[in-house]
């Protein structure tokens, strides 16, 4: 008779788990966090959609990422693109984009939430958006992101809390 050992992850909602880790450091007086998060609608299962959460301390930039396993660890010293999103913050919050006249089934999109000084902004671009509107401020911002967390090396990264649960299997 052998026994084995099979490993359950559970999954866990990276976008909502980083939402609430946003709120909690809005609610201990952070005013100045910006979120992304990378998703994806109509997409297979098993996709990764990660949120990367950076905030300021006061004289240091901190950041992390919920992905549907784990939060991970807070890495320190890289920056969003703060000067940017300072400049361009209320044209980033009036801004309306242009809608193309389809509307595809399938399509990953972006998640920006900004917290700044007391004012919050929360928008989301579906891919296909972006394709008329690559000069617009809120798919610019998109882009400088996404280019800051280039900059971070895979091995930074540390799972913090990964939910597995152990099930013993007897066989004959």
């Amino acid at each position: 008779m052998s026994k084995y050992y099979t490993v359950f992850v559970e999954h866990i909602d990276s976008r909502a788990e980083g939402d609430r880790f946003i709120d909690s450091l809005k609610a201990a007086g952070q005013d100045t966090i910006i979120g992304y998060y990378d998703g994806c609608s109509g997409c297979i299962q098993g996709l990764e959609k990660p949120y990367y959460i950076f905030w300021d301390s006061g004289n240091k930039w901190h950041l992390t990422k919920f992905t549907k396993y784990s939060r991970f660890n807070q890495i320190t010293g890289y920056s969003p693109p703060i000067k940017y999103t300072s400049e361009y913050f209320e044209t980033i919050d009036s801004l309306k984009l242009t809608v193309p006249e389809f509307e595809m089934s399938h399509f990953p999109y972006d998640v920006v939430r900004i917290v700044l000084n007391g004012k919050e902004i929360n928008y989301e671009i579906k891919d296909y958006e972006k394709w008329n509107n690559e000069s617009a401020p809120k798919v610019i911002l998109i882009d400088k992101i996404r280019s800051k967390l280039f900059d971070v090396l895979p091995s930074e990264w540390k799972g913090l809390d990964y939910k597995t649960e152990k099930r013993r299997k007897d066989s004959a």
